[in-house]
């Protein structure tokens, strides 16, 4: 069979790019390349599924192109790039792309002033939280310990409501301190940044948050 000639070859797919561009080239623009296909895969081949893929609208941020996998696998991931190492005195989980800039931004700062072991957990399925005896992602007691840490605090941090958390954890946390970040109605109409103010969802709301949740008198972790 003769070979097809240049003019004639088929042009390298979407999926062909990504990949040899991944291959020589870091950075947010192919980590978000890689992290858009492998949800597209994904999509493409559930069945009995609606699959909605939306286009954030805001500027890039650095997604580590390591965690991609679990987190689409798993729905999240513990991003070690962020964390200490060892068991941590807080957990912060974040969902959505505010609230991991939020949070990432402002961990140097709360290891400084509160002296604690901080692991930062990357959420893309919000129903993770949930008991797996009801929803399909769910997870178990073992593996809340596994993302979470067996003690620690919890901070979750997303632009979703916190009654709609509360509800997916339905008190299986209740033997730590933990506390949501989240929507807030507003008094009136706000712009972006004085929204994310009025929720908590800005350095010093996060930072505020976790000193409550240390109880942290003096700023020296007991």
């Amino acid at each position: 069979m003769q070979a097809p000639s240049p003019e004639r070859a088929e042009a390298p797919s979407y999926t062909d790019i990504v990949r040899s561009e991944s291959a020589t080239r870091t950075g947010p623009i192919v980590t978000a390349a890689l992290l858009f296909l492998s949800l597209l895969v994904g999509a493409v081949a559930s069945v009995g599924a609606v699959n909605v893929i939306i286009a954030g609208k805001h500027d890039a941020i650095t997604f580590p192109a390591e965690s991609i996998g679990e987190e689409q696998r798993r729905g999240l991931a513990v991003w070690p790039h962020l964390s200490d190492v060892g068991e941590p005195d807080l957990t912060i989980v974040a969902a959505g792309d505010l609230a991991v800039r939020t949070v990432a931004a402002s961990l140097a700062d709360m290891r400084t002033r509160f002296g604690c072991r901080i692991r930062m957990v990357n959420v893309a399925d919000l129903t993770v939280l949930g008991p797996s005896a009801i929803w399909s992602r769910g997870l178990d007691d073992s593996e809340l310990d596994h993302y979470l840490g067996p003690t620690s605090a919890v901070l979750i941090v997303t632009l979703g409501h916190p009654s709609a958390v509360w509800g997916l954890l339905q008190g299986r946390l209740s033997a730590r301190r933990v506390e949501v970040i989240g929507w807030r109605e507003p008094p009136g109409p706000l712009s972006q940044h004085a929204l994310a103010e009025h929720a908590g969802l800005s350095l010093e709301g996060v930072a505020a948050a976790a000193g409550r949740l240390l109880a942290i008198p003096g700023g020296v972790l007991r």
